[in-house]
Formats: structure tokens, C-alpha cells, sequence
């Protein structure tokens, strides 16, 4: 069924508000370039900026729900077949590194089958699971487009990453056609800890879109992600039993 044209308009200023675009309702060339870009599959959470103004959005949002453990365990459920298994370890160890640098958190790997880990990360192609996503981004549809998803702790705490992309270990600004896997990692990381995307700040890794061109070899969390982290689970002073 065709959308109507208010309730079209109505979605693209919902687009433009999360974006911190001007919601004028109309898809400009600002924010036709913007819909281009390969994002997370997570849902934005549009409905908590309808009732604010443009300009009054919070940079960063929280999804409500975190880890009641510190020390957290994360599990491979399978590898990928376009980087290598040595080289998937050591970016998703050094992606979970960006956060426990900022925080009490420390993750440990774990390599028992049969026991469930705190996360889990999966790599998968197409219609793979039930996850808490809208029905579009539910599933992958190749390269391009929705790269990944990942459910928050209250959900279980699964990272599914899309096998069909052209993914390079880390960013290479001589293959402008390959994906960052760690800058997408450490974004997914993100919301498996229980934030939310932020509202397009520039530079926050926890924006909707990828960067897949201009990703820095040696990017770090912008400071509206370390407010978010740390309003949830405190700063390294903490100690832990």
C-alpha cells in the first residue's frame, strides 16, 4: 500500500529530527545523500524526538536496559568467510577494548560451547533470526544497506553481522569499496551495552550511519559516546569486587 503523502513527509522529518537535519519534510540533496549510507539495522528511536523541537535533541539516547554484571563474557557462534578467524579475534578484542578503556566493564572471551556467553556474535547472510529490529532491517539484503544489528541486554545480548559485505579487518583508504569491520564492531558493541543511536553528532560512533570512506586509522569514541557509556555503568574509578 502507497503511503499517503502526510504520513511521508511526516517520516522523512522524522529522518531529518534523528539526523539533526532541518525537518522541513521535503528529501533535499543533504538528506537524500544521507539515506545512501550503509547503517545499522537497529531501529532509531524516532518516537522520543516528536515531542522535542529541532535543535533541543539530546545528543546520545539510552534504550533503558544494561549489563548488572561488570565482568562480561562474549562468544564467536561462527566466523566469517571473507577476513580471517585470527584477525576477527583480534579487532572484536580490540573493539571491546574502546569501552572497557572508559568504563569498569572488562569482557572476557569464551570458548565453551555449551555454556551461553553474556554475547554472542554471529555472522549471517539474509533472513537469519528474530530480532528486535523493524520488519525491513529484520534481515540482510546483501552488500550495502543494513550491515549489522545487535539486540540490547535485556534482549539477550546478540550481535549479527552481515556476511555479504565487503568487509576489510580495518579501514583502507585505497579500497573506498570495503567496509571497516572494527569501526562497525565497536558501534555494535555500543548497543549491546544499551545505548541507542545518537543523534547523528558528527564523529560519534554511536550515529545510525557508517562512515565507510573516511573511517581514521586509529578513530577513537567521540565524547557524546563516553557521556552515554558512562551514564550507564560509571567511569574506570569504580571498583570492582
Amino acid at each position: 500500500m502507497v503511503r499517503s503523502s502526510d504520513a511521508m513527509q511526516e517520516a522523512v522529518k522524522n529522518f531529518q529530527s534523528m539526523n539533526r537535519l532541518k525537518p522541513t519534510g521535503k528529501i533535499n540533496e543533504e538528506t537524500k545523500k544521507l539515506m545512501k549510507r550503509s547503517r545499522c539495522g537497529n531501529r532509531d528511536p524516532v518516537s522520543r524526538i516528536k515531542s522535542r523541537s529541532y535543535g533541543e535533541l539530546l545528543p546520545y539516547e539510552l534504550h533503558g536496559s544494561k549489563w548488572t554484571n561488570y565482568k562480561l563474557t562474549y562468544r564467536f557462534k561462527n566466523f566469517s568467510q571473507k577476513m580471517t578467524k585470527e584477525g576477527i579475534i583480534k579487532i572484536v578484542k580490540e573493539a571491546f577494548g574502546m569501552w572497557s578503556q572508559v568504563t569498569p566493564l572488562r569482557f572476557i572471551e569464551s570458548n565453551d560451547k555449551k555454556k551461553r556467553a553474556h554475547i554472542d556474535i554471529q555472522f549471517s547472510t539474509r533472513i537469519h533470526c528474530c530480532h528486535e529490529a523493524p520488519p525491513d532491517s529484520a534481515k540482510f539484503e546483501g552488500p550495502g544497506g543494513v550491515m549489522a544489528h545487535t539486540t540490547y541486554p535485556e534482549d539477550g545480548g546478540e550481535i549479527h553481522v552481515d556476511d555479504d559485505e565487503n568487509w576489510r579487518l580495518e579501514y583502507d583508504p585505497k579500497d573506498t569499496n570495503t567496509m571497516s569491520f572494527k569501526y562497525v564492531m565497536v558501534h555494535e558493541i555500543g548497543h549491546v551495552l544499551g545505548l541507542e543511536h545518537s543523534h547523528f553528532v558528527e564523529g560519534s560512533i554511536m550515529a545510525p550511519y557508517y562512515y565507510n570512506t573516511d573511517v581514521p586509522p586509529n578513530f577513537k569514541l567521540h565524547e557524546t559516546d563516553i557521556i552515554a557509556i558512562q551514564k550507564l555503568y560509571g567511569n574506570q574509578s569504580i571498583k570492582l569486587p
